[in-house]
């Protein structure tokens, strides 16, 4: 049982560690390429956004009126780390009063 687990570790340490060093290699690679530099700069709203709307589609109303004031302050603000802890404010808050 023992030589199991440590090849389990050992697959696992090497399989982390080649994930970390193409990732490396890709990341630098990447950085001289300025289509992929800016495909990256956006692809975390992208992915945010695909969150967000998959997450809405059947929601009550009081999710909406969430999204839309965490949009409204986003666009003010510009505070990613606000807006998020807004959202999961206004859904708990909307959660005790009964409303979803």
């Amino acid at each position: 049982m023992l030589s199991d687990q440590l090849i389990l570790i050992l697959a696992l340490a090497g399989l982390t560690f080649a994930c970390r060093f193409f990732g490396y290699i890709a990341g630098s690679a990447l950085e001289s390429n300025r289509f992929a530099s800016r495909v990256f700069e956006v692809l975390p709203g992208c992915l945010l956004a695909a969150l967000v709307a998959g997450s809405l589609s059947g929601a009550p109303w009081p999710m909406w009126a969430a999204a839309g004031v965490c949009l409204g302050v986003s666009l003010w603000l510009r505070n990613v780390l606000l807006v998020m802890f807004l959202g999961v404010g206004l859904i708990l808050g909307a959660t005790y009063l009964g409303w979803v």
